[in-house]
């Protein structure tokens, strides 16, 4: 492979690339162009040999074009020919790896210094219901906070309590009685609320509804 700095008006985007990837209009799009304009371009384009032809980087070359660049930093892949360049365009984006509400979390409870406006948030209202502990719970099960503020929110609506008693109920049912899959299939299903609040209070699991199994829900 070999770096260089690139002339944008000799770039080739893919014809196969889908349209909203460089959507300008879509808050990816947008939500990129403001990290280049504050931290530059973290990550080089992708070309095939022939220097033109492009791989990965539709959104990072558009947004340079938006913001008045001729040349861009790229990365050219000599192996990557006309006959192979649309299998190494899927190869590239097939295996992509983006940071999760749960990996965003695990992050936090780390120490890292930036963390997504909208997932702190989530982090901050749960972690004012069950402190610290509820984080690290939800970072060893792999879960995101907004899967038992949900169950949390629709708990309370349904047997019409805010109180932080029952909301700090209803996380510890989930926690250690049953899920939030079960505790939010309840609610849809129009379960009794007094059975549904009772259980939880009671902290046993619910009685009559076999057909809700437990099931453990990676993160979202």
């Amino acid at each position: 492979m070999e770096y260089k700095e690139v002339e944008i008006s000799k770039i080739k985007e893919s014809k196969y690339n889908p349209s909203i990837r460089t959507d300008r209009t879509h808050n990816k799009y947008i939500s990129l162009k403001r990290n280049i304009e504050e931290n530059g371009l973290l990550n080089p384009i992708l070309i095939g040999r022939n220097g033109v032809n492009l791989i990965a980087g539709h959104r990072r070359l558009n947004v340079f074009k938006d913001l008045g660049y001729k040349y861009i930093p790229a990365i050219i892949n000599h192996k990557v020919t006309s006959k192979n360049y649309d299998k190494m365009f899927v190869a590239d984006h097939e295996d992509a790896m983006l940071l999760t509400p749960a990996q965003e979390t695990e992050r936090y409870l780390n120490g890292a210094p930036v963390v997504s406006k909208k997932t702190l948030g989530q982090i901050k209202k749960l972690e004012e219901i069950g402190g610290i502990h509820a984080i690290k719970r939800i970072v060893s099960n792999y879960m995101s906070p907004n899967t038992y503020l949900i169950g949390i929110s629709m708990y309370t609506s349904y047997i019409k309590d805010k109180s932080m008693k029952a909301k700090r109920q209803a996380l510890y049912w989930m926690f250690n009685v049953g899920t939030g899959y079960q505790l939010k299939t309840a609610i849809k299903a129009f379960v009794d609320a007094d059975m549904i609040r009772e259980s939880v209070e009671g902290r046993k699991e619910f009685v009559g509804v076999d057909w809700l199994k437990k099931r453990k829900v990676r993160s979202r």
